[in-house]
């Protein structure tokens, strides 16, 4: 859903918004300083969490970092880091929806992944 601070204290959160097929209850989230409402919903689709914004930035780079330092599989989509049998390496974000490449960590310097 996006940042919020809460008015009372300041201090500043990241509301995330998760779609599930029901809810049968609504509700509401409170800020862990002053315990100001800072936002609240009606049963259905959606349900939220709070995020600390500290914690929020800190996911945020680490996402930011996967991104620039993971290589890219040939169908166009992040690669993972995985364990296996025979140690660690990089397996297709789409496995096993179709994709099943995967690249030893030891080849990653290769240019032909990025």
């Amino acid at each position: 859903m996006g940042w919020k601070n809460c008015p009372n204290c300041g201090k500043e959160y990241w509301i995330h918004e998760m779609r599930f097929p029901f809810t049968d209850s609504g509700g509401s989230l409170s800020c862990t300083n002053c315990g100001t409402k800072l936002h609240s919903w009606n049963k259905g689709t959606y349900d939220y969490m709070l995020v600390e914004a500290e914690e929020k930035r800190k996911q945020l780079k680490r996402q930011e970092w996967e991104a620039t330092n993971y290589p890219k599989c040939y169908c166009g989509n992040t690669m993972v880091k995985r364990k296996g049998g025979y140690g660690e390496f990089f397996g297709c974000a789409n496995y096993p929806n179709g994709c099943t490449k995967t690249v030893n960590v030891n080849e990653v310097e290769d240019e032909e992944f990025y």
